[in-house]
């Protein structure tokens, strides 16, 4: 059973890293925690976040769901 719950929080872990990555890279740039002071200036998320796909954001609250599903 312990072998069980450490292989699922293992794949867990792997894909909220997964979530992380797909909303923090971007074709314009990447976001970083240095950024967080610049957002409103200069539009400078909506310079990174220009013509990125509404599926990315579905897609890692699909695979975060997935994550709260194995850890129950």
């Amino acid at each position: 059973m312990i072998h069980l719950m450490l292989v699922l929080g293992i794949i867990g872990h792997t894909l909220n890293m997964y979530c992380n990555r797909i909303l923090s890279i971007f074709p314009n740039g990447k976001l970083t925690l240095a950024d967080l002071k610049t957002f409103g200036k200069d539009d400078k998320l909506a310079k990174i976040m220009e013509g990125v796909s509404k599926k990315v954001p579905m897609r890692s609250t699909m695979a975060s769901m997935l994550v709260w599903i194995l850890l129950i």
